[in-house]
């Protein structure tokens, strides 16, 4: 990434923008679409997704807020749908997960690290979204060269991440990622299909939630499907998974 004299104006524009909140003058998805347009318009990377997420381990737990493109969607989405990466350790640990070469950590991430670099990609690097011990979801940028990230960079990201959580407050019910308000849900990439299938499976197999999450993960893998287009055909009845697949 470089360091660009355009990106300090462009972050007190959203920041005032998000000031504005309360008083209705922030349209949510756009506001969310422009901090992830930010570390590739005006920092140097190749992708930016603004992912929430919950804590419960039982549901899917990550949903597509915003993103610069569709291409960054599809990155995400390997996280997603594998159940590992550094959006999800960051998420966890409440720490930035800086990976400036994923071909030196694919033992961390087998799954995702190996899927990722056959999408072309070589450097992740992920920030918690969170207000104290409260974590609401990740920035992740994504880049198709092995980059380290600079200090600058870095403040950067972590300054558009503030500002991410100054809107997801506004639009969290009761503290929680558990419950989104209404005004969200339209912004997000939600995994409506996922939610609905999960408990499909869950009946079907006679399985709790997480079981159910687990064996969704490991058909999408084994037939190098997504998730969402998985549980698509699991909803619609094309796609019945069986007692004998196992993650």
């Amino acid at each position: 990434m470089s360091d660009d004299a355009r990106v300090p104006s462009r972050r007190a524009a959203l920041l005032a923008r998000v000031l504005r909140f309360d008083a209705g003058g922030v349209d949510v998805a756009a506001t969310l679409h422009e901090i992830c347009c930010v570390p590739v318009e005006d920092m140097g990377a190749d992708g930016a997704v603004l992912t929430m997420m919950t804590p419960s381990a039982a549901r899917l737990g990550q949903a597509i807020a915003g993103a610069y493109d569709a291409t960054s969607r599809a990155w995400e989405e390997l996280q997603v749908t594998l159940g590992e990466g550094p959006s999800a350790d960051a998420f966890a640990s409440g720490r930035p997960v800086l990976v400036p070469d994923l071909d030196e950590v694919v033992q961390r991430w087998p799954g995702f690290a190996s899927e990722a670099l056959d999408a072309g990609l070589a450097a992740v690097h992920a920030f918690p979204v969170q207000l104290g011990g409260i974590r609401y979801g990740v920035l992740t940028t994504y880049g198709r060269r092995p980059a380290p990230l600079g200090a600058d960079d870095q403040a950067c990201l972590l300054e558009l991440a503030d500002i991410a959580t100054v809107v997801l407050l506004d639009t969290v019910e009761e503290g929680t990622v558990d419950s989104v308000a209404p005004r969200l849900l339209d912004a997000m990439d939600v995994h409506t299909e996922v939610y609905q299938a999960q408990g499909m499976v869950m009946v079907q197999l006679d399985v709790g939630l997480a079981e159910a999450l687990a064996r969704m993960r490991a058909h999408a893998f084994a037939t190098g499907s997504s998730l969402t287009d998985l549980a698509r055909g699991i909803v619609a009845g094309e796609i019945r998974l069986s007692d004998e697949e196992r993650p």
